[in-house]
């Protein structure tokens, strides 16, 4: 007993189309040039093995050089970052020193009114402790000890 060839579907005939279109066409025309440009080649001799060598050089350069491109935009970035840079800074550099300037004249002005505060409690407090202890190792003839930064004359 034989069995009845199956009935082809619609979908199996559209694939084998489809597979001849996509696939077995394609490959049979990439043979074909590959071997038209494979005869190129050998029948022109050194002369044509050196231009199809140059031709496939630059092609593989090509995607060299558009990876350089990214760190050469980097740069170009970063140049014209700094030409803004240069032409606006004097103006906030000015601003800068001014409030620079202002800030130090507050904290001088500051620093004189404390220690115009504190050293003459400090040198009261030496000299209310040299008369409270009787201490006499000041100078030669006497004198409170020295409390200014000057170092003794020798």
């Amino acid at each position: 007993m034989s069995q009845a060839p199956r009935p082809r579907r619609e979908s199996q005939v559209r694939h084998r189309r489809e597979s001849f279109w996509q696939i077995t066409l394609p490959m049979l025309v990439a043979v074909l040039v590959m071997g038209v440009a494979f005869a190129l080649i050998v029948l022109a001799g050194p002369a044509g093995i050196s231009g199809v060598a140059d031709l496939s050089l630059a092609l593989l350069s090509i995607p060299l050089l558009l990876l350089c491109l990214i760190p050469l935009a980097l740069v170009v970035g970063l140049l014209v970052g700094v030409v803004f840079v240069l032409r606006n800074a004097p103006r906030y550099s000015e601003m800068a020193q001014d409030t620079s300037a202002r800030v130090a004249g507050i904290v001088d002005d500051a620093m004189k009114r404390v220690t115009n505060a504190i050293i003459p409690a400090i040198v009261g407090f030496q000299m209310t402790q040299w008369f409270i202890r009787g201490d006499k190792s000041g100078g030669s003839d006497g004198s409170p000890p020295d409390t200014s930064d000057n170092p003794p004359a020798s």
